[in-house]
């Protein structure tokens, strides 16, 4: 028999962790963990079109107090991003606040996000508590730019777009 590896902590268990999936469940979201246990997820939906979701990560270190959740939405991911598609995302998202880009192993992933402090809430928050609207105007906000920004990038021909997927 072999013996079980040990399993690396995840983000979401450290205590800012915790503390966000406290205040995602005072905001009455329905919420969960992305399969690879590096962010939770929350799913909007819009009559017509495929459901969007919304992660939440911790940010890996504070910056002073700040405790740092980025929310963000993949607008693209795929191998090759064309030039045109590169712009006109980055144009897109410019317009809603700030890109980011991340290349891991042989994917490109092209996003929309923003960073929430997560000492805006309670330790123990309720739905009243002052924290927990400004973390739902941020969830919010994502899916609705990050819909408009899909939007601007799926007005481009399809071999414009490449293989990726929004």
């Amino acid at each position: 028999m072999t013996p079980a590896m040990p399993q690396e902590a995840s983000a979401l268990d450290s205590p800012e962790g915790r503390r966000m999936e406290a205040a995602l469940k005072a905001t009455g979201f329905s919420y969960g963990r992305s399969q690879d246990q590096k962010a939770f997820i929350v799913l909007f939906s819009r009559e017509g079109e495929p459901n969007r979701t919304v992660n939440i990560a911790p940010v890996p270190s504070a910056v002073g107090p700040m405790q740092g959740h980025l929310i963000y939405s993949t607008i693209w991911r795929g191998s090759n991003p064309s030039q045109e598609l590169l712009s006109t995302a980055m144009s897109a998202i410019q317009k809603y606040g700030s890109p980011y880009l991340l290349k891991a192993q042989d994917q490109t992933y092209i996003r929309f996000g923003e960073t929430f402090d997560i000492n805006l809430v309670a330790a123990e928050p309720t739905a009243d508590d002052p924290g927990v609207k400004p973390l739902k105007d941020m969830l919010y906000f994502v899916d609705a730019a990050s819909h408009a920004i899909l939007l601007e990038v799926r007005k481009l021909p399809a071999e414009q777009r490449g293989e990726g997927s929004g």
